[in-house]
């Protein structure tokens, strides 16, 4: 399989993984085609893989593999699950070797098979994106190899536009698109410029399921100016790190409704001196 980790999460892909994460856990899930097999316990590894291109492979591949065995696994044929895909955990060198800034190219090999010396050699050279009985088959993309990653990472937030906007109060308003994998706390930034200046209190906060428009979060500000312009920023923090929002949702502004009309002062008559006197005679 081969993966590109650094897909955009501003663009609401989200197949890729945010900056700063740190696999925990990792696992490759290879299609079973069938139990035809020479033997019955195969042992089969997985291994970093360097195609001359990245993209699918159309044929077996297995020269560029690593040297490496980043999961070492023996299976006996009665526990494979035909017509499914079956898990292969990674090691500890294959989770260092989960560079998320770059492709990851990783392939399954059936050591029984493909080396040198063993009486059922395989022919087609290895599992990779082949048609053996245990495969991932370039053929149907649901068969194809999957890498499923556990990873741990800081927060992804974006902030949202305000709500409730009054003459001297509104409601602030952010969304955790993506915990980490941590508990989150989530806070709000506000101003009259970008620098902010004023802060709300910490809150938990929680992921949820952003698929169907959940992890918002809220916080209500007053002592506002009438008629002013006010900027904010939700901020998101867990173990891992801090996160001030990306492009379009990295702040938002609001204008504070007018205030009431200003009072008007009403001066005091002038009395000549000379018109006080007669009076008072």
């Amino acid at each position: 399989m081969i993966w590109d980790p650094r897909a955009d999460y501003d663009t609401g892909d989200w197949t890729g993984i945010p900056p700063g994460a740190i696999a925990i856990a990792g696992r490759i899930k290879v299609w079973v085609n069938s139990k035809t097999y020479w033997g019955t316990k195969p042992t089969f590894n997985v291994y970093a893989f360097t195609p001359g291109t990245p993209g699918d492979i159309s044929a077996a591949d297995y020269i560029n593999f690593g040297s490496i065995p980043f999961c070492n696994v023996d299976v006996h044929y009665d526990d494979l699950v035909v017509g499914d895909r079956n898990d292969f955990e990674l090691n500890n060198d294959g989770l260092n070797y989960l560079d998320f800034s770059n492709l990851i190219s990783l392939g399954i090999r059936n050591a029984n098979f493909d080396v040198a010396g063993v009486e059922h050699e395989d022919p087609d050279g290895g599992l990779y994106q082949g048609c053996g009985p245990v495969l991932s088959c370039h053929h149907y993309t649901a068969r194809k190899a999957l890498l499923e990653v556990d990873y741990e990472s800081p927060p992804l937030i974006g902030t949202y536009d305000a709500q409730n906007i009054a003459q001297y109060s509104a409601r602030l308003r952010g969304r955790l698109m993506l915990d980490g994998g941590l508990a989150c706390e989530g806070r709000f930034e506000y101003g009259k410029t970008l620098s902010f200046g004023q802060i709300t209190d910490w809150q938990l906060v929680t992921e949820e399921n952003p698929s169907i428009n959940q992890g918002y979060f809220t916080a209500d500000v007053a002592g506002l100016d009438p008629g002013s312009t006010y900027y904010f920023r939700a901020v998101a923090a867990n173990f891992m790190g801090t996160d001030y929002g990306h492009g379009s949702a990295a702040y938002k502004s609001f204008t504070t409704l007018p205030g009431p009309p200003p009072k008007v002062k009403i001066k005091g008559a002038n009395i000549p001196n000379r018109l006080a006197a007669a009076k008072a005679i």
